[in-house]
């Protein structure tokens, strides 16, 4: 208990230390968080090195490394500062560094496995989106830029050279070849080669296309006696042994399109991605035999140091199989293109999930995979989680959700349910770790439900959208209406202190919050000052504390709620306070603040990345999870109990 009254005093004297408007705060050491599943996005590219670490990167910004076969990842953005709307479009690994290229038109290079990255592209053009990088054996790097053909960067220079292909024709697709020579696939039926580093082309048609025709090089790839094979998107995989002078096509075996990427290992047998899976060839792409025994949509394919195939899939999952193809597990499964916004633990650790859209995912190894738990759910759009003693869980959800937003910025996980449908959430029970779920709404007339808290007693309390709060005192067969007032009709927030006091925040024209000490029949207003229209998106109360996250800033008070005062401006996301008494404060803008093993409030950003924190929940062992609303779960790597 000291150590709980040492760290609120703590947090109090940083508190006072601060402004309003101050963000400049002291930042934690690196690598403090510990992302515990591949993240959210459209799998954009991926590589390998020689040690077998894989890279992913992902349409939502994020760059991230496994070390161990996509047990764990870590992001690897530091020094990327491309901008916010920018994300990495392709990466290879090249002798002993990283390049990698952005949407923004620059290159960054990392010469120790993507820890750190410098812009090597300060004079960056007017293209827009670096695609198909390749490294020829000067140094010199190339790359795909769309309708402006490809673009070259001389070793040692920070400015690029724009080489056009042919009648500023599309280009889809690069590679070179052991003797240097450059080939560009096009938006069509031909591939163009440069034998002078692209300073002249010679065109080389593969096949005919009509005027109409969506048919392009997807891909181009070489094998050790520089034969060369381009994959025709919906034509199959050709072949030329001349150098591209003349290509033939058997394909014997491969009636899938589209063909999407071409990889060889280091026998040269050729592998092809489809939309059922992996194709494999032995003989330059004669004849083909379907690997994968399930079939799975793959867009992109590598062939690991080990021999291990890893592949993206277009819905962000990445696989790995050890079996030259024949079967795919995800090294990412469960968190794939997840909006978070709701975390939970039970008694045996295992964690659960609450994601907008779909549903509730599990983890029973602290989060190295995931599985969807959704039998018996009939809305998908969850919102909160709450755990009671006996490891029955609660799932709140809403019938509809939307953006909202806030200083013209857009806020995509404070959400509001649909305002022409009050009654289509609802609120659903597992009694049996997730396997299956019943809906509890008897007595829920307006059945959005936006939080939970459950008090000592075991009662369940429930803050609906335009229905204020429900009670449930049997474990949520049964729900009442507590009166709450006219104005008090939207909570968005609910907490209940040591002392089974309830706080509660509401939305309005005139937002505030709402207190009660006898287990909710009655209920004060907080003489707090928020702006209009603003939404308190969440309440901690440690007596005699309250801290009010909202989407204007935290405001705090050490009086129990009789005075307050502001602190940050910025969207409050979510806040957690561990078993020790640290605070941790999720945000729009700046990340994670903590007054963790700390005297002051502190920015716990290393590996975190920038995405903005929706949840958090503390796991049996004492460490924070924290669920972000692109990058999945990442974990505090101290555990909380060791202080």
């Amino acid at each position: 208990m000291v150590i709980k009254k040492i760290n609120y005093i703590s947090l109090v004297v940083a508190l006072l230390m601060l402004s309003a408007n101050e963000v400049l705060l002291p930042q934690s050491a690196d690598n403090e968080w510990a992302n515990m599943s591949m993240p959210n996005g459209r799998i954009i590219d991926l590589t390998c090195n020689s040690m077998g670490h894989i890279f992913v990167a992902c349409d939502n910004g994020g760059l991230f490394r496994s070390t161990n076969s996509g047990k764990t990842w870590v992001q690897i953005n530091k020094g990327m500062t491309s901008g916010y709307y920018s994300f990495i479009s392709s990466i290879i690994v090249h002798e002993n560094y990283l390049l990698a290229g952005t949407t923004n038109g620059e290159v960054f290079l990392s010469e120790d496995n993507g820890d750190n990255w410098i812009n090597i592209s300060k004079r960056r053009r007017y293209w827009s989106r670096i695609c198909n990088l390749q490294v020829n054996r000067e140094g010199h790097i190339f790359f795909t830029a769309g309708e402006y053909g490809v673009c070259c960067l001389i070793r040692d220079s920070s400015d690029w050279k724009q080489l056009e292909v042919g009648d500023n024709k599309y280009v889809t697709s690069l590679i070179i070849n052991s003797k240097g020579d450059l080939f560009a696939g096009i938006k069509g039926g031909s591939v163009f080669r440069s034998t002078d580093n692209g300073n002249s082309w010679t065109e080389h048609e593969i096949f005919k296309v009509g005027r109409f025709s969506e048919t392009y090089i997807s891909d181009l790839a070489v094998n050790s006696s520089d034969y060369l094979f381009a994959a025709g998107s919906e034509l199959g995989v050709f072949c030329s042994k001349d150098n591209g002078l003349t290509w033939k096509k058997d394909s014997i075996g491969l009636n899938v399109k589209p063909i999407t990427s071409l990889c060889l290992d280091t026998n040269d047998n050729l592998f092809a991605t489809t939309g059922l899976g992996i194709f494999f060839s032995s003989d330059n792409g004669s004849t083909w035999i379907k690997k994968n025994r399930k079939d799975i949509d793959l867009k992109l394919i590598k062939i690991v140091s080990s021999g291990d195939i890893i592949a993206g899939a277009p819905d962000g999952s990445v696989y790995l199989s050890k079996n030259n193809g024949e079967d795919f597990i995800p090294i990412n499964s469960g968190l794939m293109n997840t909006k978070l916004k709701a975390l939970a633990v039970d008694s045996k650790g295992n964690i659960f999930a609450g994601i907008v859209g779909k549903g509730v995912v599990r983890s029973e190894d602290n989060g190295y995979n995931w599985d969807e738990v959704n039998q018996g759910f009939s809305n998908y759009n969850i919102t909160c989680l709450l755990v009671n003693s006996n490891d029955w869980i609660f799932a709140g959800t809403v019938s509809q959700l939307f953006s909202i937003y806030n200083w013209n910025v857009k806020v995509n996980y404070l959400q509001l349910p649909d305002l022409n449908n009050p009654s289509g959430g609802g609120l659903f029970c597992s009694t049996n770790r997730g396997e299956s779920w019943t809906l509890f709404n008897k007595g829920l007339h307006h059945q959005n439900i936006q939080c939970l808290k459950m008090n000592s007693k075991g009662h369940i309390f429930a803050g609906t959208y335009m229905g204020g709060i429900y009670r449930s005192t049997n474990n949520g067969y049964e729900w009442i209406q507590l009166n709450t007032g006219r104005d008090h009709e939207i909570i968005n927030s609910l907490e209940i202190d040591s002392n089974d006091i309830i706080y509660a925040g509401f939305a309005g024209v005139n937002p505030g919050i709402i207190k009660s000490v006898n287990n909710g029949e009655t209920w004060e207003e907080l003489p707090i000052e928020i702006p209009p229209n603003t939404i308190v998106t969440s309440l901690i109360a440690k007596v005699p504390f309250i801290f009010a996250g909202t989407s204007s800033g935290c405001f705090w008070s050490n009086d129990g709620g009789a005075n307050w005062t502001k602190w940050l401006n910025d969207v409050i996301t979510s806040m957690i306070v561990d078993k020790n008494g640290f605070l941790f404060v999720g945000t729009h803008n700046y990340g994670i603040f903590s007054n963790f093993n700390s005297k002051e409030l502190t920015q716990r950003l290393g590996g975190l990345g920038s995405d903005p924190t929706s949840c958090f929940t503390i796991t049996d062992d004492g460490r924070i999870l924290a669920g972000t609303w692109s990058n999945g779960v990442f974990k505090h790597i101290e555990p909380l109990n060791s202080k």
